[in-house]
């Protein structure tokens, strides 16, 4: 694991990770429960693991690029590396919950949405870097 920049304070750190911890623990809360929650949409699970999976991933690339010294498009693969680690592991608890199921469709949902964040996050940072 890349070491913490020198100018990174453990308090920057902590706000750094500190909407990741929040996030994985909402996804977990949720994930645990016996019934999902929700509101009467077509296909809304695939939706509510894409933008739960993305979120995790844009606050992940925010932390790995924050408090790592490392090149953006390696700050990219951690985030995105942590963010399958926690689909499949949310699947895997899923498998234990009585009324919820494993489902490989589920992590391709969620790592579709952690793809496009940090896609649109990288291309949002060259473009505000580089305006035209």
């Amino acid at each position: 694991m890349p070491a913490p920049t020198a100018s990174t304070s453990v308090r920057d750190r902590i706000v750094l990770w500190l909407p990741v911890a929040l996030c994985l623990a909402a996804i977990f809360t949720f994930a645990a429960r016996p019934s999902p929650v929700t509101f009467g949409l077509h296909d809304e699970d695939k939706a509510r693991h894409l933008i739960a999976f993305g979120t995790l991933a844009g606050f992940a690339l925010r932390a790995v690029s924050g408090s790592w010294r490392v090149p953006e498009c390696l700050a990219a693969g951690w985030a995105l590396g942590l963010t399958l680690v926690c689909t499949v592991a949310v699947e895997a608890v899923q498998l234990h919950i009585p009324g919820r199921s494993c489902e490989l469709a589920d992590i391709v949902a969620g790592m579709a949405g952690a793809v496009l964040v940090v896609a649109l996050l990288l291309w949002a940072r060259h473009r505000i870097a580089r305006p035209a």
